[in-house]
């Protein structure tokens, strides 16, 4: 007969495994370590299997949490910057009309594309090899006088030079109006 019981250590052990797909199964194992009223030690163990069953409820769905797609930012496109080529497009008398031919003292108007601000160190207009008094100069337009001295009866070369520093610098040439020795010829229409 066993009387007076003290409890002296208690061990409990569980593992888990699964069963089926959705289901875990397990055992637990408990074992009591006890001393009786006349010293003897004794173990008492229990255990116990147990299974969770999941089953789903019909007419229900998981519970599923999509994955954001992101919304894509529109894009604009930014168009290039061009830049127009350096060079003489055109030329016009003091009038504004185009010319394809000039005498020496008239107003020639030289038309184009980045020929620059005026340089520090000078600019210089050559027609026919002969400098020019340049009346205006800006990015897109150059007023010069036509030198006397000059007289070609064919285009003209002309030559756009800047002096930014210790050196002259070509900025553009091109043909130009026949130079002649008398009035120029009206504009062609």
């Amino acid at each position: 007969m066993l009387l007076g019981f003290l409890p002296v250590a208690k061990a409990d052990t569980s593992s888990t495994t699964p069963a089926g797909p959705h289901d875990q199964q397990g055992t637990i194992t408990t074992t009591v370590v006890f001393t009786d009223a006349n010293g003897v030690k004794w173990n008492q163990t229990k255990t116990e299997n147990w299974t969770l069953t999941y089953v789903q409820v019909t007419g229900t769905t998981p519970a599923v949490t999509p994955v954001p797609v992101p919304t894509p930012t529109p894009v604009t496109p930014t168009p290039p910057v061009v830049t127009p080529a350096t060079g003489i497009t055109g030329y016009q008398s003091a009038a504004g009309q185009p010319v394809t031919q000039v005498a020496p003292g008239d107003t020639l108007a030289i038309i184009g594309n980045g020929f620059g601000a005026p340089a520090a160190g000078g600019n210089r207009v050559q027609i026919g090899g002969i400098i020019s008094i340049i009346k205006a100069w800006t990015n897109t337009l150059i007023t010069v006088v036509v030198p006397s001295g000059v007289t070609t009866n064919q285009p003209a070369l002309v030559q756009l030079y800047a002096q930014p520093a210790s050196n002259w610098v070509l900025v553009a040439s091109g043909s130009g109006p026949t130079v002649t020795a008398g009035s120029p010829a009206p504009p062609s229409q």
